[in-house]
């Protein structure tokens, strides 16, 4: 394919997303949910510590304060880029984050399609059938699990290169490894590494001269340099939280909410291959499932190409090597009902997250690969596209006796207010039973101009079918994105409260902690609601976090976080025991110099005590008056405390983990040297062309 056919099918998908999704572009619509209550208050925190000349390692602002660094999207240089293009993170900063990499998913998709089939058109289809895929619309609020799924072609891409032994893949693959290690939900990273060792492995085992067993563990020494130099500030973040937080174990043995089988699939969930809006109500009665974690749609015509080419005597082996890798995927989603899951669970890594419905991204998308065969076999062999036509024939009829079931058990003035009222409010008020009708109608539509163009005008019939396949995937995500992907209220309605943050990390003021709260800053906000403390860049002892220390469980367990949050951040302590309180409102106490990791105070002591640092206690703080180092004293289970001597001092907190230069500076080399690899990379091979 040459240049000018690539930016021309590149234009399609871009032209595609942007018709779609063009409310979130305009700022007519803001997303909604975990996009706007964590990802936006997280990633404002972390770009505005990187222009202030940070590292954010540590979040004052959140629930009493946890380390930033441990989170793995707190090093992850895409949301970087777009917080420094957008001049500060914010609501849109999102929304182009989001699209972007719907767009990564569609191009990675589309190269990979290539790199196996050679078809342009057909790569253009599944590119949309993955992209506008379950886990991309249902599960937009998770802006991770998106960035974890639009790498996730690139790496095969990458890998299927790099196994060859193209010159500096190396690169490019740790490079788009790092980012969905970075960028992404970590449960996707390690399902992927044994994705990938599995392809390894066979690869090696294929190899029929066994002295070039030996070839891919040399290009494997130069890809582990790279990642891990990529890789090592966040793999050792990441672990060093894990041991102080509630949910850096295995989740195998965890009750309640935090156990390994919470968030699996039913039954249930395969019924939107076919009826994906159907996910967006009955929830509790039918679904039993959040919608985010229901939908496995890849597109109804890619679906029924795929059956059609399945289900016959002899099969296409790349049809059912794919279906059969994607069943098996599904099988882990399905955690209360197949034991699969609770099997890998005793893997390293895979007994590390909750959700199995995690799995379903990989099994809608061996279940593209399998259709994008399916659809070649359509379009080169005529007894293959009268097979699949026979099948579009017999699910049409299916369709028009569910429509004739269906229209008595509707509300059919519903349809008329959807003319009258819009679809926002017809998808609002209408129930699981209209949902369902409206894409039969949708469905029935297309069958039809499918069915004409095949026996009336069979020149044109695979152009048809292409433009039917592409209609029918977005036109189910438009009609859905609404219901999980965005909101009503405009970007402007949205942000407002944010004109409000502070330009620079303030001096905090020395009052009760309950000050700081979030509901203090709600008034100032119309859509945001959570997290707030951190747009002020304040310290605070409230929010909302996935993370919640060890220590500071403890101490909610004993109620000491409701007495500390009626002190200040700092203050004074005149008791003989450090453990006992004996707050002195009439301390000289004040903050000098303040940044996320950093607080510097000046102190008068009118006899000897504690200063109290109100704060969650982490191993990696450290304290130093008069510029010499003290010993920290965890009390009350979670809070800070050093001893200071009668009289005037220069007090310091500075949180300091060890080594962190180093990786971050391992880091800038690995990102540069990787970007400058992966420019080589694409440069020979564009000269091949």
């Amino acid at each position: 394919m040459n240049k000018k056919h690539l930016i021309y099918f590149l234009l399609i998908i871009f032209l595609i997303e942007v018709v779609v999704f063009f409310p979130l572009l305009s700022g007519s619509t803001s997303m909604k949910w975990d996009a706007m209550d964590l990802y936006l208050p997280w990633k404002f925190f972390i770009t505005e510590s990187l222009k202030d000349g940070y590292l954010p390692l540590w979040n004052f602002s959140l629930n009493g304060g946890f380390p930033q660094m441990g989170d793995p999207g707190t090093w992850y240089p895409i949301s970087w880029l777009i917080g420094w293009i957008t001049n500060g993170y914010s609501i849109m900063s999102v929304h182009i984050e989001y699209l972007f990499h719907l767009f990564i998913a569609g191009i990675g998709m589309f190269f990979l399609i290539h790199q196996k089939i050679n078809k342009s058109s057909i790569a253009l289809v599944i590119a949309c059938s993955y992209l506008f895929s379950g886990v991309f619309i249902s599960n937009a609020q998770h802006i991770g699990w998106i960035v974890g799924a639009a790498w996730f072609p690139w790496v095969l891409f990458f890998f299927n290169l790099w196994i060859k032994g193209e010159r500096f893949s190396s690169f490019s693959l740790a490079l788009v490894l790092f980012f969905q290690l970075s960028g992404g939900y970590p449960a996707l990273f390690f399902i992927t590494i044994y994705i990938l060792l599995f392809l390894f492995i066979t690869n090696i085992v294929k190899t029929s001269n066994k002295l070039e067993v030996f070839y891919p563990l040399n290009k494997l020494l130069l890809f582990g340099i790279v990642f891990l130099s990529l890789s090592a500030i966040v793999i050792s973040s990441s672990f060093d939280m894990a041991q102080h937080i509630n949910r850096g174990a295995n989740v195998v043995d965890a009750s309640g909410q935090w156990n390994y089988l919470v968030g699996s699939l039913s039954y249930n969930s395969f019924l939107t291959f076919i009826f994906p809006l159907s996910s967006l109500k009955e929830l509790d009665t039918f679904w039993k499932q959040d919608s985010s974690m229901i939908s496995v749609f890849i597109g109804f015509f890619v679906f029924v190409a795929l059956l059609s080419q399945l289900i016959t005597k002899k099969p296409n082996k790349s049809v059912v090597k794919y279906v059969v890798i994607g069943l098996f995927f599904f099988s882990c989603t399905l955690g209360y009902d197949l034991p699969v899951r609770s099997w890998i669970a005793k893997l390293p890594l895979l007994d590390m997250f909750r959700f199995p419905s995690v799995f379903r991204l990989f099994g809608d998308f061996y279940f593209i690969l399998a259709a994008a065969f399916a659809l070649n076999d359509i379009v080169n062999n005529q007894s293959a596209a009268k097979r699949f036509i026979y099948w579009i024939i017999g699910v049409g009829v299916i369709f028009a006796g569910m429509f004739v079931f269906y229209l008595p058990r509707i509300e059919r003035w519903r349809f008329i207010d959807l003319f009258k009222n819009g679809y926002i409010n017809f998808l609002e008020s209408s129930g699981f039973n209209e949902l369902i009708v409206l894409q039969l109608i949708i469905f029935i539509i297309l069958i039809a101009s499918l069915i004409i163009s095949y026996f009336y005008f069979k020149k044109s019939f695979f152009y048809v079918l292409f433009i039917v396949c592409v209609v029918d995937i977005s036109s189910v995500v438009w009609l859905q994105r609404y219901g999980t992907v965005f909101s009503d209220k405009s970007v402007k309605f949205a942000s407002k409260g944010l004109e409000n943050s502070p330009k620079h990390f303030p001096i905090p003021e020395l009052k009760p902690m309950y000050q700081f709260n979030n509901d203090v800053y709600q008034h100032n906000f119309n859509y945001l609601w959570k997290n707030l403390p951190i747009f002020s860049k304040k310290p605070s002892n409230d929010g909302s976090s996935p993370y919640v220390l060890l220590t500071q469980g403890k101490a909610y367990i004993k109620g000491y976080d409701t007495v500390f949050n009626k002190y200040p951040l700092f203050f004074m302590n005149y008791s003989e025991n450090e453990n006992v309180i004996n707050f002195q409102l009439d301390s000289e106490l004040v903050v000098k110099n303040v940044n996320p990791n950093y607080f510097k105070l000046k102190s008068v002591a009118k006899q000897n005590g504690f200063i109290v640092f109100n704060h969650n206690y982490y191993p990696h703080w450290k304290a130093r008056v008069d510029e010499k180092e003290v010993k920290i004293t965890r009390i009350k289970e979670n809070y800070m405390s050093i001893p200071v001597k009668r009289g005037r001092h220069v007090v310091e907190f500075q949180f300091e983990p060890p080594r962190i230069k180093f990786y971050w500076y391992l880091f800038i080399i690995g990102l540069l040297g990787s970007i400058i690899g992966s420019l080589i990379f694409i440069g020979f091979k564009y000269k091949k062309k």
